[in-house]
């Protein structure tokens, strides 16, 4: 499903227009944006946490040469999902 499809599903399903509906997606998207660029924790209740997790600095090996090369440190997001989904996952 892509982000069309899903705003048109929430339409079908609440009964708004799409236009409505894709402020109301922008808007959540925003905010999950916001939290985690100040660094918060983002827990959604029957759906799964968003955080940011930082990566250490590590020694890492070209492909291509088989080379030493220092990798450094960087930030990722990390989604563990909710208990009801990870074992429907499972």
């Amino acid at each position: 499903m892509n982000k069309t499809q899903f705003i048109e599903y929430m339409a079908s399903k609440t009964g708004f227009p799409v236009a409505h509906a894709e402020k109301i997606l922008g808007a959540v998207l925003a905010t999950i944006e916001d939290a985690l660029f100040r660094d918060q924790r983002l827990t959604l209740r029957g759906l799964g946490t968003f955080e940011v997790r930082g990566v250490a600095a590590r020694t890492g090996r070209n492909p291509r040469t088989g080379e030493a090369m220092q990798l450094e440190a960087y930030k990722t997001v990390r989604f563990r999902p909710a208990p009801a989904i990870r074992d429907y996952l499972e």
